[in-house]
């Protein structure tokens, strides 16, 4: 009987050997129609910058540190001198600020450390502040492309580098090496192109007053009229200094003079448009506004007055 239950099981086993048989841990793990297929679980390797709930979710070198992956080699110095720069830089003191962060960045290069993306973006935002002479216009498109290759989209840091960048557009950067695959030698490549209407933001600053007719004048000033011949002025000023933002100083002059219509006394005003300032930006602004401001004010009353009047013009 021994012998015959010996023969059975070999047969058995070499049936399993030809067909297979289930075991114990394929009958629990291999799906069935009655049993729903799970996904497989995928490990996310993130670079330096993106999310993380811990380590697997992020690239070899780098440890998930509050929630976010960073790199794990450093270096200490190059980490204080980042500090003392984004502390120079809310103070107000923007070129010490830049040359803190070149020399953090030196440091971390030194040390073969990669250099965190959010350091390079800070540097970025400095160094755009700082826009006297070929060479550093160059550096801060150079450390503005560091960032973009190392950061992620949606970054808040990025998008105040990416917000620096498109103040620069009408400058002769071309924009189309920010997407090549390696870091160009020179950013500025283009002819600068004068920027349109369009492209600057026009702020007037109005004194307070009642005076009879300085509604009426605001409202003149303030029309998409006004905006175009005060952008016209600022292109004509740009083409010569390429100056990021310009500030006029003018003087508003109001005077009437009495007509009599009928049983009606009328009076009609003129205001001209004076500038406070010796400058080629207050004196094209003061001119052109006199033409557009040519037409009379009817008031009912007479009038004679003076107001300030600050224009603030930028590139958007």
């Amino acid at each position: 009987m021994f012998d015959e239950g010996l023969r059975t099981a070999s047969c058995l086993m070499a049936a399993c050997l030809v067909a297979g048989c289930p075991t114990r841990e394929t009958q629990r793990t291999e799906p069935t129609l009655e049993t729903p297929v799970r996904a497989r679980a995928t490990t996310a390797v993130s670079t330096a910058g993106a999310t993380c709930r811990g380590r697997q979710d992020c690239a070899h070198d780098h440890n998930c540190v509050h929630e976010v992956c960073r790199h794990q080699r450093t270096n200490v110095r190059a980490e204080i001198l980042i500090e003392a720069a984004r502390g120079l830089l809310t103070a107000g003191d923007t070129r010490s600020a830049v040359e803190a962060f070149d020399e953090g960045f030196d440091a971390y290069d030194a040390s073969d450390a990669p250099i965190p993306p959010e350091a390079l973006c800070d540097g970025a935002i400095a160094a755009l502040q700082v826009r006297e002479g070929d060479q550093v216009r160059e550096h801060a498109a150079r450390l503005a492309d560091r960032c973009l290759r190392e950061s992620l989209p949606g970054d808040a840091r990025r998008v105040q580098v990416l917000a620096g960048l498109a103040r620069l557009r009408h400058d002769g950067i071309d924009l189309n090496l920010f997407d090549a695959p390696d870091p160009p030698d020179q950013y500025y490549t283009l002819e600068p192109t004068v920027p349109g209407a369009d492209s600057v933001a026009v702020q007037l600053r109005f004194a307070d007053g009642d005076e009879a007719g300085y509604a009426q004048t605001r409202e003149l000033l303030g029309t998409e009229a006004a905006n175009r011949v005060i952008a016209d002025c600022f292109a004509q000023e740009w083409s010569q200094s390429h100056a990021r933002s310009l500030d006029a100083a003018l003087l508003l002059d109001m005077s009437t003079r009495l007509r009599d219509v009928g049983d009606t006394r009328l009076y009609v005003g003129r205001v001209r448009v004076l500038p406070s300032a010796a400058d080629s930006f207050s004196e094209c602004t003061a001119g052109a506004l006199n033409s557009l401001l040519a037409q009379s004010i009817r008031l009912s009353r007479s009038a004679i007055w003076q107001q300030p009047l600050q224009i603030h013009a930028r590139l958007h």
